[in-house]
């Protein structure tokens, strides 16, 4: 769990230690065993009953490991897509990147889905916010299954 250690010296006749620990941010499989993993997605030790975090499951594809350069910041930018959501749906259960389908997020309890094509992930994240903010406005949120932004256009299944 450690990320960093740095040792100081403190005259005449100390020592300070200073430890800086990874902090888990989603489950994620390797292997058949689930582990913690960082806002990256980098493996950092796994789950067991000592330490026991519940955190969102982080899967990625084999062919997406490439956007797991881009998932920190990638996820700031869709939290800020699930706060226009009701506040029961702010704590994604489950996200999961693949080429194929892009960036999924999945809610507990809900029947919602949000997917982000991996292309012009900025621009989906902007389309996706409009049709959100429309469909609360309506009040047609609640009956939405999935929403997807992808190639710049928005698909709403009901």
């Amino acid at each position: 769990w450690v990320a960093g250690v740095s040792v100081k010296r403190s005259l005449p006749d100390g020592i300070t230690i200073t430890i800086k620990e990874r902090e888990p941010y989603y489950w994620t499989l390797k292997d058949g065993h689930m582990y913690y993993a960082d806002r990256g997605g980098n493996v950092i030790a796994q789950v067991n009953s000592d330490k026991f975090l519940a955190l969102p499951i982080l899967e990625v594809a084999p062919d997406s490991a490439g956007a797991l350069k881009t998932l920190d910041s990638a996820i700031a930018q869709i939290q800020q897509v699930i706060n226009i959501l009701p506040e029961e749906l702010h704590s994604p259960a489950l996200y999961r990147i693949s080429q194929a389908r892009g960036m999924e997020v999945h809610f507990e309890g809900s029947q919602l889905k949000l997917l982000f094509g991996l292309e012009d992930m900025e621009g989906n994240i902007e389309r996706m916010t409009l049709v959100l903010n429309d469909l609360k406005k309506r009040g047609e949120l609640a009956s939405a299954k999935e929403i997807r932004a992808h190639n710049g256009k928005v698909w709403v299944v009901i």
